[in-house]
């Protein structure tokens, strides 16, 4: 997975738009939050440590409070391209101020994890195998299962050279992407990203599910050759991407491209599409209610949606401006992310609930923001920024109406800026980077202090 710190923020805050207003999120008058800031370090003397971004919204943070991150060693990653900052990473899980070293498939490899089950049983993401595709000449990857008390396990391929888990649930099914050896010029068009931060790829992608040592292709949609499963829940229900038909289009330079929801009973279902022919889901509750992003006719705009069994798409809308898009949404239906303001003067992060769009505006000293993740109790975390290239330049939290900025949250932080919160869980506890003195990246949990 190619990426870096600049990489991964530039993906979380959209594209470059212009001309920012000012709004200012309300002030708080009642006492803030309190937070232990736990930095969850490396491995090996490592410098750096990373949590994945989407999307798909990858669970890295359960209600256990465990975190799964890629954890970064002294040793250097001999294969090139590498996943992260070209030292050795391994997939590492943190629970009660322990890291356990998930490890690789092989000598000097790396791997990631992209998700951890709710019971904290399961850890899925991708290792690099030891060899080079001789199709793309980048390395090759699996999907990792990491089981307690198991070896790794390897789910394998459709008899391709990548693959890569997801996402998965407390009974351990897996679901991901899995290249076949059929070639294929559009597989690594699956958008935005959907085929692993566009790492190369030379034949089909098909979805898969894989659950007690048994890997089951999802199928595509209509006439598409392509598909990543990415969401899955606690009733087994499936979402993901596919292609739709075999045709590029002039807009987007691949075929049409729609989320799809999947079920044993019913198989691969289109989801549909706001007019234009990119979408993809991000979020999946256990409802079976899902939400993304859908381009609308003409691919210039694009709107958040929101989809469930035996309705079309909803639009969202936004918050006045041409675009806007979905995160995350709760077991209640309450939906976050973001939108450009009227006449795309800003773009800030949003609150849809009860069928309205709520502005959470910025904090004074920022001009744009973004939501990412909400839990049962209604507390968002998000970011912050005032240049959109950028990416997350600082972590807010808003609760009860009111947002702050994380930095204020952790009384004895002092050099840290915390940036690009992920998750947060139903205890209120926080995924997120830490900018260490402006020089390392580290994985981090934000605790709550219980009020006296």
């Amino acid at each position: 997975m190619k990426s870096s710190k600049g990489s991964f923020l530039s993906i979380a805050l959209i594209a470059v738009l212009t001309t920012p207003v000012w709004v200012t999120a309300q002030v708080s008058r009642s006492p803030s939050p309190s937070y232990v800031l736990k930095d969850l370090g490396t491995l090996k003397d490592g410098y750096n440590s990373y949590i994945f971004v989407g999307p798909p919204s990858f669970h890295v943070l359960n209600n256990r409070g465990t975190v799964v991150f890629a954890a970064g060693s002294d040793l250097n990653d001999r294969y090139q391209p590498c996943f992260t900052d070209c030292s050795m990473n391994h997939a590492a899980r943190w629970q009660n101020d322990v890291l356990t070293d998930l490890r690789a498939m092989g000598n000097k490899t790396s791997s990631a994890p992209l998700a951890i089950s709710d019971n904290g049983k399961f850890v899925v993401g991708l290792s690099e195998n030891g060899s080079y595709d001789p199709l793309t000449n980048y390395p090759e990857y699996d999907a990792i299962l990491w089981q307690r008390g198991h070896k790794i396990k390897n789910l394998g391929t459709f008899g391709g050279n990548v693959s890569s888990a997801v996402s998965v649930n407390n009974q351990g099914q897996v679901v991901g992407g899995a290249t076949n050896t059929t070639a294929d010029q559009y597989a690594a068009g699956l958008g935005p990203c959907w085929s692993l931060n566009c790492w190369p790829a030379a034949t089909q992608w098909r979805a898969f599910s894989w659950k007690n040592g048994a890997m089951s292709d999802l199928g595509t949609l209509g006439t598409g050759n392509d598909a990543i499963a990415g969401l899955v829940n606690a009733d087994g229900q499936v979402a993901g991407v596919s292609y739709t038909n075999t045709k590029p289009n002039p807009t987007t330079g691949v075929p049409t491209q729609d989320p799809f929801f999947w079920e044993q009973s019913t198989g691969m279902v289109d989801v549909g599409t706001l007019g234009g022919t990119l979408g993809y889901p991000t979020c999946l509750n256990s409802k079976g209610q899902l939400v993304g992003q859908s381009n609308l006719a003409g691919d210039k705009r694009y709107h958040p949606f929101l989809w469930q069994k035996g309705k079309q798409m909803q639009d969202l809308g936004t918050l006045g401006g041409t675009s806007g898009t979905a995160m995350c949404i709760n077991e209640a239906g309450q939906i976050v992310g973001g939108a450009w303001t009227k006449h795309n003067n800003a773009f800030h992060a949003v609150l849809w609930k009860n069928g309205k769009a709520h502005d959470l505006g910025v904090l004074s000293g920022y001009e744009y923001s973004l939501a990412y993740s909400i839990n049962s109790k209604g507390q968002i975390i998000g970011c912050l920024t005032n240049k959109l290239s950028k990416g997350c330049e600082v972590g807010f939290l808003w609760d009860h109406g009111t947002m702050y900025n994380l930095n204020d949250l952790v009384s004895e932080n002092q050099e840290d800026n915390l940036i690009m919160p992920l998750n947060i869980n139903d205890s209120g506890e926080i995924a997120t980077w830490i900018d260490i003195a402006r020089s390392f990246t580290h994985a981090g949990l934000m605790v709550p202090q219980k009020k006296h």
